[in-house]
Order: C-alpha cells, then structure tokens, then sequence
C-alpha cells in the first residue's frame, strides 16, 4: 500500500545493489551489513511483476503484486 516500506537487507560479505529493470528504483550501493528501504509513492499493479537485480553481482529478484 501506498507509505508502505520495502526493505532490502545486505546480510553478505560484499556489497550489493537492488536495480529494478524497469527503471522505478536504484538502491545504489549497500554495503556488507546495510539496508536500502523504499516507501511506496504509488499504488503497485495488481499482477504485476517488478524484476529487480544486483549491478554488482548479477542476482536477480522479483517483487510480485497479489
């Protein structure tokens, strides 16, 4: 829901990123031990699927509205 948080937690050695695909959202670098959070500003699509990955490691994720 809208002013809902995402929250993305480096629990690994190095660090990462969170890149969605289609441009919404760029983490930037976390490092080993941070966070990155994002407040939702608009209400996500129902069905909807916002592919995600890392630019410095190459994982990929997927957020999927239900």
């Amino acid at each position: 829901m809208v002013g809902d948080t995402i929250t993305w937690n480096n629990q690994d050695q190095v660090s990462h990123s969170v890149v969605s695909l289609d441009g919404e959202f760029n983490s930037g670098e976390i490092l080993a031990g941070g966070n990155f959070r994002m407040t939702i500003t608009e209400t996500f699509t129902v069905g909807k699927i916002y592919d995600y990955e890392c630019d410095l490691e190459g994982f990929i994720g997927s957020i999927n509205v239900m």
